[in-house]
């Protein structure tokens, strides 16, 4: 399973660091998230299960569960758009508007490509399996 979500991130920084809009995430975007969001939630459920959630708070448990990643995600996003403006505002003088924004999508989608490479190839061998993603 952790291998599949691996290689769904994988999949996804391909087609960013493409760039085209006639790939498979741009004509069915829909059917990509969902199947997508369903590959990562039987991932964490089944991270969930493994650590001992109790059966009798169940809901509770991954009510606060989800929370507490949502709010990690918003915090994760207000830190990447802070660095985005900063990185923006500090090389608009020296290129373009077009050549920045290929740059930073090129540099951000291969350096989470090769992290998730770098998982899934681990997470295949099997020697990454104590290693929380």
């Amino acid at each position: 399973m952790e291998a599949a979500i691996a290689l769904s991130v994988v999949f996804l920084a391909t087609e960013v660091a493409k760039g085209r809009r006639d790939n498979l995430t741009w004509r069915y975007p829909i059917a990509v998230s969902s199947s997508f969001g369903l590959l990562h939630g039987l991932g964490f459920a089944a991270v969930l299960n493994e650590i001992g959630l109790p059966q009798t708070e169940l809901v509770t448990g991954l009510l606060f569960f989800n929370v507490g990643v949502e709010i990690g995600q918003a915090l994760f996003a207000a830190l990447v758009i802070t660095a985005l403006f900063l990185v923006r505002r500090a090389a608009v003088l020296r290129m373009s508007e077009e050549v920045l924004n290929t740059r930073l999508r090129y540099t951000m989608s291969y350096g989470v490509g090769c992290t998730a490479s770098y998982w899934l190839v681990g997470r295949a061998a099997g020697f990454l399996d104590s290693v929380p993603m």
